[in-house]
């Protein structure tokens, strides 16, 4: 199969700090080789990857997160080179616009990021030319207007997480990033009354189970991660959809 992965242009991938797009985009890339498919990347100046990389503009840079020049440059390239693929999974907000809907290559859209007005909006045009991937299902029920191909969660290399079978230290860590839909400060909160491995819909109830917490295994937790979450796990779900979306146009 002859897939292009279109990575956003800000971040090298994989990245050397933050970038959770661009760690999905390289494990996806590198998983994608491994299994005997020829694979485009289109990334960042200074991106390495088992796939081809291509790079239509230089280096932006984290600064320019956000500014749309590079991001049509960096997308308009990639979709002049279209018809090289069977596939197109693009990652980047803009590059879905570009989409065919004349018999090119198929289009895969991973949705990053939270929906709000403007983006319902946005991918409402496009939902009869792409085929989206919701990474949870409660961003998949937050907007049901749009066709969803799948629910895939981004997945993680559990290699690179060692299980420490030890004694657990008594703190509480938050991972994400600060902004209003990852809501630290709900994570704050709980610190400070509670440490809990449970999900609730309420802060009251978090706190609630901490009497609780020293009943879950961590191996089980470990085992639930490399089933559903992690890195190979991911490329399969990803593998088994362009397969299936491949066959049912080829059975159309």
């Amino acid at each position: 199969m002859r897939i292009a992965e279109i990575a956003p242009p800000w971040i090298p991938v994989p990245p050397k700090g933050y970038g959770g797009i661009e760690l999905v985009v390289d494990l996806l890339a590198h998983g994608f080789e491994a299994h005997g498919h020829d694979v485009t990347l289109f990334a960042r100046e200074g991106s390495r990857s088992a796939a081809e990389v291509v790079s239509p503009v230089p280096a932006a840079g984290s600064d320019s997160i956000g500014d749309r020049w590079h991001e049509a440059y960096h997308s308009v390239s990639a979709y002049q080179h279209a018809d090289d693929f069977e596939l197109i999974h693009d990652h980047t907000f803009l590059g879905p616009a570009l989409a065919r809907c004349d018999g090119g290559p198929i289009t895969v859209h991973t949705l990053h990021g939270p929906w709000d007005d403007e983006s319902r909006a946005y991918y409402g045009l496009l939902d009869d030319r792409v085929h989206f991937v919701a990474i949870s299902e409660t961003q998949r029920r937050a907007n049901q207007d749009v066709r969803y191909a799948a629910t895939i969660p981004n997945g993680i290399d559990v290699g690179r997480y060692p299980l420490h079978e030890g004694e657990r230290d008594d703190f509480l860590v938050y991972i994400g990033r600060a902004n209003a839909e990852k809501a630290p400060e709900v994570a704050v909160e709980v610190a400070h009354r509670a440490l809990t491995g449970f999900l609730r819909q309420e802060l009251d109830e978090l706190v609630t189970c901490i009497e609780r917490a020293g009943t879950i295994s961590p191996l089980a937790c470990r085992a639930r991660v490399e089933e559903y979450f992690s890195a190979e796990t991911m490329v399969d779900r990803y593998l088994q959809l362009f397969h299936a979306l491949l066959g049912d146009r080829t059975d159309g």
